[in-house]
C-alpha cells in the first residue's frame, strides 16, 4: 500500500545560495519529518520534478496530493499562485505555515496557520506542530480551509471527483454565472 503524498509549496530562495540552503533546510528539517511522521510522502517540485513541463506536473501535484503544505513565509508570488490553484480544486486538505519571523498575507490571514521557528531548540516543537495539523486536517475532510469554498459552497469538495456530466453541467453553468 502506497503512503498518502503531501505535497510543499514553498520559497526556493531563487538564485541566492544562501536562501536556498535556508529553505531546503526547512523542508528537509521541519516539514518533511512533521508530514513523514504522519504518515504522508513529501514532494516539493524542485526535488522530485521530472524532464517536462513543470507548470503541468504542479498542477497535477496540486489536484491530486491528499495534503498540501504551504509555507506563506516572505509572500512569495509563487506560492500564493500556487495556493490559490489549490484552493480552488480542493475544499480542504491544505495547511498553511509561515516562520514566525514573518507576517501573513492578508488574503489568507483569517485562516489558521502554523508557526514555525527555525531555532534548533524549536525544532522538534515546530515539527510536531506541523504533524499536529496534518492530523486535525484528516480528521476534518469535509470543513473547508478555504476562502473560495467558504464563499462558493456549491463547489465540489474536490475537482477530480467530478464524475457525472450532470456535475460537469452544474459547473459550466455556476462559471457563466460568475
Amino acid at each position: 500500500m502506497t503512503k498518502p503524498t503531501c505535497f510543499v509549496i514553498m520559497p526556493y530562495g531563487g538564485n541566492n545560495e544562501d536562501r536556498r540552503k535556508h529553505y531546503l533546510g526547512i523542508y528537509q528539517g521541519i516539514i518533511e519529518p512533521a508530514a513523514t511522521a504522519a504518515g504522508f510522502v513529501t514532494k516539493r517540485s524542485d526535488i522530485a520534478g521530472q524532464p517536462g513541463d513543470i507548470t503541468k506536473d504542479i498542477i497535477e501535484d496540486l489536484a491530486t496530493a491528499e495534503v498540501v503544505i504551504a509555507d506563506l513565509s516572505e509572500g512569495n508570488p509563487n506560492v500564493l499562485f500556487e495556493l490559490g490553484i489549490r484552493h480552488a480544486l480542493r475544499k480542504s486538505g491544505t495547511i498553511h505555515i509561515v516562520n514566525r519571523e514573518d507576517h501573513i498575507p492578508f488574503d489568507v490571514r483569517q485562516y489558521r496557520a502554523v508557526e514555525y521557528s527555525i531555532e534548533l531548540s524549536e525544532l522538534v516543537t515546530s515539527i510536531t506542530a506541523i504533524r499536529t495539523a496534518i492530523e486535525k486536517r484528516q480528521q476534518q475532510p469535509s470543513r473547508s480551509d478555504n476562502p473560495v469554498h467558504d464563499v462558493l459552497p456549491q463547489l465540489p469538495v474536490d475537482v477530480l471527483t467530478v464524475g457525472s456530466q450532470d456535475q460537469v453541467s452544474e459547473i459550466k453553468d455556476l462559471q457563466k454565472r460568475l
